[in-house]
């Protein structure tokens, strides 16, 4: 215990000293699990004649993935982006400061306790999901995969929240941007892209009308490499590349055709899975945003330009 990093070791002190973190966490196993039960209940309901099919937990698993990952990126920013500001706000920032602790042990705490309870969350998740190995819908490696994704997922949250709440002296500020952030990641960057998309597509046959002859449309390589990491960039274009390779069920590439590229086939670059690159950008970008936050915490840049109100 006294190895851990001291503001985290504080923090997990008096969150496993409270019952609500306990009441947080059974809350949610209990909702998963209540879940699962009405949407067996259900299918088999529907399917009366066959009765229960172990094919609909695939879907049952793919849809209780989604809830988790909609979890992560609603509720770290909320319990992360006022962790700094608070400390601000109580007048104990200063008091950290001074003591024999680094800004980066103060941060990399803040950020740990602040996660604590998703990552108990997602633990505690494990034998939910987990049952669902015995129907044949994932393996356990598969099941580790996805484990492993929504905690960098959570972590890259959690690092993007926590540089807010240095920047920005208000609360409010820091979770608007916080949000701000993870929209820009998640729905911004798949807009960006069907955007450069359609006019490049638009463009093409304008210019195939006006010359009289007909040019196939061939999306060039460095748009497709443009594409392939703004694409990788996005969580949720990551996880639906994650349940594409456990499940089959989740198709990827149309996906893609239906929603952004206009029913073109367009293949992305990359040779790799883009869950798997998306887990090392995400926590490339953790690593920038828990150093830059170490560096703007320190006494010396606070009290300098990089605060805002």
């Amino acid at each position: 215990m006294k190895m851990l990093n001291p503001v985290f070791r504080r923090e997990l002190i008096t969150a496993l000293r409270n019952r609500r973190t306990f009441m947080a966490v059974g809350a949610y196993v209990l909702f998963l699990l209540a879940m699962a039960a009405f949407m067996l209940y259900a299918s088999i309901r529907l399917d009366f004649i066959e009765g229960f099919h172990p094919q609909i937990t695939i879907t049952i698993y793919n849809l209780l993935s989604g809830i988790q990952l909609a979890l992560i990126i609603l509720l770290v920013p909320a319990i992360t982006a006022g962790q700094i500001n608070g400390e601000r706000e109580r007048q104990t920032l200063d008091l950290m400061l001074v003591t024999k602790m680094s800004t980066f042990t103060i941060v990399v705490g803040k950020l740990l306790s602040s996660l604590m309870l998703v990552l108990l969350m997602i633990v505690a998740s494990v034998p939910v999901f987990g049952a669902f190995v015995y129907f044949g819908a994932v393996s356990p490696a598969k099941l580790l995969e996805q484990t492993l994704f929504m905690l960098v997922t959570a972590t890259m949250a959690g690092s993007v929240s926590i540089l807010c709440s240095i920047v920005f002296k208000r609360a409010m500020v820091a979770y608007v941007f916080s949000y701000f952030v993870m929209l820009l990641l998640t729905t911004i960057t798949a807009a960006v892209v069907g955007s450069i998309f359609n006019v490049l597509h638009t463009t093409h046959f304008n210019n195939m009308q006006l010359g009289g002859i007909f040019v196939p449309f061939i999306l060039s390589l460095q748009w497709r490499e443009l594409f392939t990491w703004l694409l990788a960039l996005n969580p949720v274009v990551g996880f639906l590349s994650l349940q594409d390779a456990q499940s089959g069920t989740v198709s990827l590439d149309s996906f893609l055709t239906q929603f952004l590229f206009n029913f073109q086939d367009v293949r992305l670059t990359t040779q790799l899975p883009l869950w798997l690159v998306n887990i090392w950008i995400n926590i490339g970008l953790s690593c920038v945003f828990v150093g830059l936050s170490s560096w703007l915490l320190m006494p010396a840049r606070r009290l300098g330009k990089f605060s805002f109100s």
